[in-house]
């Protein structure tokens, strides 16, 4: 079953990998993250299913680090030429089951 999500995933990446990255104030989903007091300072995101990492990339924006995390290799990939494309320094991605996640080195 895992092989069958990372199979359908890596298949989506290109299709997500042509989506932008998006802006704080206008996408619905960074609306929904505003108000949450996890912005500014020394502050840590861990994203869970970071895909190619958008959303990873615009939370960088208003924190220290972001830590993006996806099973499928190919979005893991997507998301790291895309980190280089937006100088995003403070963003590191990982290709990991899920399960398996250690969220004391996230």
């Amino acid at each position: 079953m895992k092989k069958d999500q990372k199979e359908r995933w890596n298949f989506a990446a290109q299709q997500f990998d042509q989506l932008p990255i998006p802006q704080w104030g206008s996408d619905p989903f960074l609306k929904l993250l505003e108000d949450l007091p996890v912005w500014g300072g020394d502050n840590r995101i861990f994203d869970l299913g970071c895909g190619a990492g958008r959303y990873s990339i615009a939370m960088a924006l208003r924190c220290q680090l972001v830590v993006g995390s996806d099973i499928a290799e190919d979005m893991v990939n997507f998301a790291n030429r895309k980190k280089e494309l937006h100088q995003a320094d403070n963003v590191t991605f990982r290709c990991e089951d899920w399960e398996n996640v250690d969220l004391q080195t996230a």
